[in-house]
């Protein structure tokens, strides 16, 4: 929440409240979205939400199936892995929405060109929604009686 109200702040110094409608591509004048400054602003937040759900529930996960009250660290490779196209698709870049907004990665889908953005944001939260009954079910069984 406290980062939230940051990028806000940010956001607001930047822009003001009347640029909240402006054209993205103001300020990112490559950008293939058809958005405003408002809905980038959204789209930012809902991806850092679904990727810190994600990570939360990762490591709520390892936790559980390792049985150890220690944090259970996650790793995402994408630094590590030297293949760009496959990279961007990986969770970690759900905390960069930014950067997908101002350079994106273009897939094409059954005739449809598509950001990574606009394939890991849907994908990432379904898998999100799924791991919680699993790791209920984990933790259900696994609890001291």
């Amino acid at each position: 929440f406290v980062f939230v109200l940051l990028y806000t702040a940010g956001v607001l110094m930047v822009t003001g409240a009347d640029g909240a409608g402006c054209p993205i591509q103001l300020d990112f004048w490559r950008s293939v979205y058809h958005i405003t400054i408002f809905q980038a602003y959204l789209f930012i937040i809902a991806g850092g939400y679904i990727g810190t759900l994600l990570a939360s529930s990762l490591a709520m996960l390892i936790s559980a199936y390792s049985r150890s009250t220690a944090m259970a660290m996650i790793p995402f490779l994408s630094r590590i892995i030297t293949l760009p196209g496959v990279c961007t698709l990986f969770p970690d870049q759900l905390m960069e929405i930014y950067i997908d907004l101002k350079e994106s990665a273009l897939f094409e889908i059954g005739g449809r060109v598509v950001t990574s953005a606009m394939i890991i944001t849907p994908l990432y939260t379904i898998v999100s929604l799924i791991l919680y009954p699993v790791i209920y079910q984990v933790y259900k069984r696994t609890e001291v009686k």
